[in-house]
């Protein structure tokens, strides 16, 4: 019985994580100078993984794999979840170094 509880651990952490919101923003945005700044800062980064935004485009937050050390995933959650301790809705405005916030649709209901 321990196995199973020992196997099922990890997996519940994992699953956890995916609860985050990871969708690509949409809609409106106007980046403020200081996201614009922090934009750069992150596209300047030896391996750009996640930025993630605020809808008003105020607040942000980067996920970047430093060049020492493994980079195991989840970062899309990990830039959302940086974002949203400022207690803004954020989702995804760039991942790997590609624009996906789709300035074209309409915006993501608030959650």
């Amino acid at each position: 019985m321990k196995l199973k509880i020992a196997a099922i651990f990890p997996l519940c952490a994992v699953l956890a994580g995916c609860l985050v919101n990871t969708q690509s923003g949409r809609g409106p945005l106007t980046l403020s100078p200081q996201v614009e700044e922090a934009y750069q800062r992150y596209l300047e980064t030896e391996t750009p993984l996640a930025f993630a935004v605020s809808t008003d485009g105020q607040w942000a937050s980067y996920v970047y794999c430093p060049d020492r050390g493994p980079c195991i995933g989840g970062e899309r959650a990990k830039a959302v979840e940086y974002c949203e301790r400022s207690g803004k809705t954020c989702h995804i405005y760039d991942h790997m170094g590609r624009i996906l916030w789709r300035t074209d649709l309409p915006p993501l209901p608030e959650s």
